[in-house]
């Protein structure tokens, strides 16, 4: 079984289906891209200039830490 990343945010969002097919036209590189691909490609050019801060970096750790917890747990109940 995969394993979802640890450095990684699962988001969801009601977006009009204009703008949807807007960023999808505009960030389809291949017929085969995934939504995902497409939607992050999207999210990445658009925060390209966004300088993060000290606080951004440590809360991000924290959450990248919090995930690894949640995974370390999630293995026991499975055993």
């Amino acid at each position: 079984m995969r394993e979802p990343a640890t450095d990684a945010r699962v988001i969801g969002a009601t977006v009009k289906i204009e703008i949807c097919k807007k960023v999808e036209k505009a960030f389809r590189r291949s017929p085969a891209d995934s939504m995902s691909t497409i939607y992050a490609r999207a999210l990445e050019e658009s925060v390209r200039d966004v300088v993060l801060t000290a606080t951004d970096y440590k809360e991000i750790a924290a959450e990248i830490e919090a995930n690894k917890q949640a995974r370390i747990a999630k293995r026991k109940m499975g055993r």
